[in-house]
């Protein structure tokens, strides 16, 4: 979750002052459960069992976009803005998003959305902290229409992401372009 300050700038504002302040507000509000990250406060809540985690990173504007710490607490102090904040596009991200989820379809529903959601539970299953972070499939060098993808299952779209063939997939068919 996004604390957007949208006061503030990245060319006048330091992100020590702005997650200490947000800390500061977070833990007023709900105490011991509001734990300060490397970038973020951590907000843990837990109903009868039911547990979840909100991570709040302070956002400031940067141009058009926003500003948010670099996880190195101690670049933070650095006179280059750059190496301070890192700039992001939450607005145009969910936007993307919502367009890539349009197609492949498993049924009458997006698949883009719930694979990334899998690869993810996935990725910090096998791998944890580990780094790298990221969760690397060799790419096919395939050309892709959407309007033409069609995933049979969650699991075959999720085969096709990592560069596998499901068995719904024609053999020798890439993996990118199965219909």
């Amino acid at each position: 979750m996004f604390a957007k300050l949208t006061a503030l700038k990245t060319q006048n504002t330091q992100p020590a002052t702005v997650h200490n302040r947000v800390r500061e507000v977070l833990k007023a509000h709900y105490g011991g459960r509001a734990k300060p990250e490397a970038r973020s406060i951590k907000v843990m809540f837990d109903f009868d069992g039911g547990g979840f985690v909100v991570d709040s990173v302070p956002a400031v504007r940067m141009g058009e976009r926003w500003g948010i710490p670099r996880r190195k607490v101690e670049s933070w102090e650095s006179p280059n803005i750059a190496e301070r904040w890192v700039e992001t596009d939450p607005e145009r991200l969910a936007k993307l998003t919502t367009e890539r989820n349009r197609a492949p379809e498993v049924g009458d529903q997006g698949a883009y959305v719930p694979t990334v959601k899998l690869v993810r539970q996935t990725r910090r299953h096998h791998l944890a902290e580990r780094k790298p972070g990221g969760l690397n499939t060799p790419a096919t060098g395939a050309s892709v229409n959407p309007a033409k993808q069609m995933a049979v299952s969650q699991s075959s779209a999720v085969i096709r992401a990592l560069g596998g063939r499901s068995s719904h997939t024609p053999a020798g068919t890439p993996p990118a372009c199965a219909e």
